[in-house]
């Protein structure tokens, strides 16, 4: 009975130290989450910036494909989080708590903001059709009703 007792006190010493030792070797967090606009759609192409408050060191992600961004093997802290892309309002997390072995999924959806839109014209087109010899005439409605049917 000795020996069961024995045995199993070492698995679980060893299992709680395997944990431990796991424990003590995470360093890093992560961020991860999807931009989408209004409508739920998906953004490509977002500027994604995470500023630690403390360091002010910012880290910059761009959304693939399908909207997502994932910054890994980040410093755990306080960060702001900044969505920018022309054609959108800015949107901005200003405090998320990232603890140390997390993941945190931060999503955000981008307004569309203040289009501008510049038309410029680089030349005049003719009044007239100068290369046509075609003659045109009004007919006034009375003269149009009596005409044969």
């Amino acid at each position: 009975m000795n020996a069961s007792r024995w045995a199993t006190g070492t698995v679980l010493l060893l299992a709680w130290l395997v944990a431990h030792t796991a424990v003590a070797q995470e360093r890093f967090s992560t961020i991860t989450g999807n931009v989408v606009d209004e409508n739920g759609a998906a953004i490509p192409g977002v500027s994604v910036t995470l500023t630690p408050l403390e360091t002010k060191r910012s880290i910059a992600r761009t959304t693939d494909a399908n909207g997502s961004y994932t910054a890994r093997e980040i410093e755990p802290g306080r960060y702001a989080i900044r969505c920018e892309l022309p054609g959108f309002a800015t949107t901005e997390v200003p405090d998320v708590n990232l603890l140390l072995g997390k993941t945190l999924k931060i999503p955000a959806t981008l307004e569309v903001g203040a289009v501008t839109e510049t038309v410029q014209v680089l030349g005049e087109s003719p009044l007239s059709d100068l290369g046509s010899t075609a003659r045109g005439n009004n007919i006034p409605a009375e003269e149009f009703e009596s005409l044969p049917k």
